[in-house]
């Protein structure tokens, strides 16, 4: 063989080997690494504990003053806390009413709305003061309130009568009550149409009730024992706690009615629904295993499952910082979660 053709040869190869090492190398899985795709897994860390008073049932946060007001139903007091420090700043338990069970704010006029399960009544607490100014009966035994801050008006249950009392937010006064469906226990504003969505506990239903002049606009069938009601004002989804079939269905709020074949199946005895619109994560407190459960409204599927406090009961979202506060009402205590 000449020399000439040995060095054809010797040329053919050298590109055959060159290519023979980048597939060992892309085999070893070397160069995969930079093209590998890491899902991000969502994890709540449970950062915090807190205590407050006897049997803490639910609360309220002024985002202007950064104060959290916390109803203690055991000890008939509530319990004011400064979030940006997580310190109890005051106690109020002067002429609060027997067994606060829930509050809402109104951050425009600073005024503070404790609903009393056994007292039956209203009181209305002055920011400024962290007081009681004025109270109010109502027909029957307290549940969960909400407030539409469009209209400054404020619905609270009495569950005991089956009714919805309607207080107006710039006189402090009762306007008058709705007949809704049995055992009304939370009740849920949309701002956006002014309509009221009302929880009737004993009832398997959800009245529908329009906010300007009390009339019933429908009554929903629901799940067994719906206890909790929480909107997403965001996504236009409400999501129903149904005690007594341990989980959640998602009511759409455009076309005023449920999603079909939504159930999500949560903890044992669900109570509380606490919605983050910042991260459209809705957390249900399941008071008999002590946990909360995380539920993604983008799929509608629970992504974590927290163990926290005894009884778990309210949740109250700090938007600023994206904190949620759980009431422990087996332990006296609130369960920080940052979300």
């Amino acid at each position: 063989m000449s020399k000439k053709s040995k060095s054809k040869i010797n040329l053919s190869i050298k590109p055959l080997v060159i290519a023979v090492l980048v597939l060992i190398f892309l085999d070893l899985g070397v160069a995969k690494i930079n093209f590998t795709k890491v899902n991000k897994v969502y994890a709540a860390a449970l950062v915090n504990t807190l205590t407050v008073g006897f049997q803490p049932s639910g609360g309220a946060l002024n985002p202007n003053t950064n104060k959290l007001y916390i109803a203690n139903w055991g000890d008939t007091s509530v319990s004011v806390l400064d979030v940006t420090t997580n310190t109890q700043v005051a106690s109020i338990s002067a002429n609060i009413g027997s067994h606060p069970i829930n509050a809402v704010v109104n951050p425009n006029t600073n005024l503070v709305y404790v609903s009393n399960d056994y007292g039956a009544n209203v009181n209305v607490i002055d920011g400024n003061t962290d007081t009681v100014t004025k109270t109010l009966t109502l027909p029957g035994r307290g549940g969960d309130p909400d407030i539409n801050l469009t209209t400054n008006r404020i619905f609270v249950p009495a569950y005991s009568v089956n009714k919805l009392t309607v207080i107006d937010g710039a006189t402090n006064t009762i306007l008058g009550s709705i007949a809704v469906g049995k055992t009304p226990l939370d009740a849920a504003v949309n701002p956006s149409n002014n309509k009221v969505y009302v929880a009737n506990y004993g009832g398997n239903s959800i009245s529908e009730v329009n906010g300007a002049n009390g009339k019933i606009i429908k009554t929903i069938p629901a799940g067994h024992g719906p206890r909790a009601l929480g909107m997403n004002l965001t996504t236009n989804k409400m999501y129903v706690a149904n005690a007594f079939d341990n989980n959640v269905t998602v009511f759409d709020l455009t076309t005023d009615s449920f999603m079909t074949g939504v159930t999500i199946s949560v903890g044992t005895n669900p109570r509380r629904v606490t919605v983050n619109p910042n991260t459209n994560h809705i957390f249900i407190s399941n008071t008999n295993d002590n946990t909360v459960s995380v539920i993604d409204g983008a799929t509608n599927t629970v992504i974590q499952t927290l163990s926290v406090g005894s009884q778990p009961r309210d949740g109250i979202v700090n938007l600023t910082n994206n904190q949620v506060y759980i009431t422990n009402s087996g332990e006296n205590t609130l369960s920080l979660i940052q979300d």
